[in-house]
């Protein structure tokens, strides 16, 4: 579907600081993955090294008691208990990646 919900806020941190964060590593890990394979799907290039997501940076950069917010690939909620729910607004690409991901056979060069 065009929603999906995640486990990658670090609820502690929003308990002290009323304030989302990307918790550990391999929650960031997610996002930027996630992220990079539309902007691959997007023709926009691969971008590896040192890769930051739009989506970690707006998750962490949105106002004390604010909630939602947007990037180029996304609407998002955060919620205290640790769940963000991510709405992609690219459909074209999600269908793409479903292609894929679910077993579409695709020659070299096929991507994009």
């Amino acid at each position: 579907g065009e929603k999906v919900v995640l486990e990658v806020l670090d609820s502690s941190h929003f308990e002290w600081f009323s304030k989302f964060h990307v918790g550990h590593s391999h929650s960031r890990d997610k996002l930027n993955a996630l992220e990079r394979v539309l902007i691959v799907l997007d023709g926009k290039g691969n971008r590896t090294d040192g890769y930051q997501s739009e989506l970690a940076t707006a998750i962490e950069a949105l106002p004390k008691g604010t909630n939602a917010g947007e990037t180029r690939y996304f609407t998002f909620r955060c919620f205290g208990k640790g769940t963000l729910h991510l709405r992609f607004k690219r459909l074209d690409l999600l269908r793409r990646l479903n292609q894929i991901a679910g077993g579409a056979v695709l020659r070299p060069g096929e991507i994009g």
